[in-house]
């Protein structure tokens, strides 16, 4: 009943809300049936990063990306569940996170400057791309696999302007369909 009860809360308070639970699978199973009630766009989770600070360890991209989204979420007055070890574990401040990616046919970002800013955004150039937070740049196309995105997207640029935006197989590197338009978080 959680989820329904968070899903109503935050209808009814009309502002974001952040539910704070024990553990990252908890906070986890709680996000995913809130996405029910209020759609993918509106509920984020905020898990912590995998890895000690002071490790030496980077966390795995997607933890970091799921991160960064939900502080989008966040700020755009939606629902995140985190876990209370996500909570204890420090941010980097506002000024000192990468901006996220938005991707859409008709954008010009320009090849040069979109493949510069995902490698600002912590996403590793490669030669062909498989696991999330890569990129590659081939001819006019860019492929990158979103931290947060269960496939990679192959990004076709005119010029300095995306023709199309179309998600592929890592293991075939066939196109399987046109995405009308992507979030890149760092």
């Amino acid at each position: 009943a959680l989820p329904l009860l968070l899903a109503a809360l935050h209808e009814q308070l009309g502002r974001a809300l952040v539910c704070v639970l024990p553990e990252d699978a908890d906070a986890r199973d709680a996000a995913e049936a809130a996405r029910w009630f209020l759609g993918e766009e509106r509920v984020a989770l905020l898990p912590s990063r995998g890895v000690r600070w002071g490790s030496g360890l980077e966390p795995p991209p997607h933890l970091v990306g799921e991160r960064a989204r939900a502080l989008d979420v966040l700020a755009g007055g939606g629902l995140v569940c985190a876990s209370s070890a996500a909570l204890a574990e420090p941010l980097p401040p506002p000024h000192a996170r990468p901006e996220r990616i938005e991707l859409a046919a008709g954008e010009a970002p320009g090849l040069e400057t979109l493949a510069e800013r995902l490698a600002l955004a912590g996403y590793e150039r490669v030669d062909r791309v498989q696991e999330r937070g890569e990129f590659a740049v081939r001819g006019g196309l860019i492929d990158v696999f979103p931290t947060t995105g269960r496939e990679p997207l192959r990004i076709e640029l005119f010029g300095d302007e995306i023709e199309a935006v179309r998600a592929f197989s890592p293991f075939t590197q066939r196109a399987l369909h046109e995405v009308e338009g992507a979030v890149v978080y760092p």
